[in-house]
């Protein structure tokens, strides 16, 4: 058995793990979105929380993964697609697959935070666009009926009994 199958075994494990964080990345991703189209403030805000304990889970997985890669391959940063030149035999089908299926599923996660960062960018645009048009300054502000012209401004506000 070579030297590092134990250590390739359980990054492959810690891959299957990481795989399932950038899944739930992406479903809370798609919740973040629904929460906006439907305007709804609690989803939308439950979103950002869940995303926030998502990353914290990935960057820990991330942490170890660096010590088993580092363990294999002499360098915590060496790119699992090269990992082949420093393990003396093949890769296992499972480390393999894991790998192939992590790097989709982190290219699909990247692709739904810019959707996401688009999206919110035109909800703020909208709104602001919206504010904008309710707080416009109007040259001749609506007065209230009865009010005269020499009255001031505090009398013109004040209705009519």
């Amino acid at each position: 058995m070579e030297p590092h199958a134990d250590a390739l075994r359980e990054l492959t494990t810690l891959l299957q793990s990481e795989l399932r964080w950038v899944e739930a990345l992406r479903d809370s991703l798609a919740r973040q979105r629904a929460g906006i189209a439907n305007d709804d403030p609690a989803a939308l805000e439950a979103s950002v929380g869940e995303v926030g304990r998502i990353v914290l889970g990935l960057e820990d997985t991330r942490r170890r993964r660096a010590m088993l890669v580092g363990a294999i391959a002499g360098d915590g940063g060496f790119p699992l697609a090269r990992l082949e030149e420093r393990v003396a035999g093949p890769l296992t089908e499972a480390f393999v697959r894991v790998r192939a299926d992590l790097r989709e599923a982190g290219q699909g996660a990247a692709h739904d935070v810019r959707m996401n960062q688009a999206v919110l960018r035109e909800a703020v645009e909208a709104g602001e666009s919206t504010l904008r048009r309710l707080f416009a300054h109007r040259d001749d502000p609506p007065g209230i009926e009865g009010a005269g012209e020499d009255e001031g401004p505090a009398r013109r506000l004040r209705p009519r009994r």
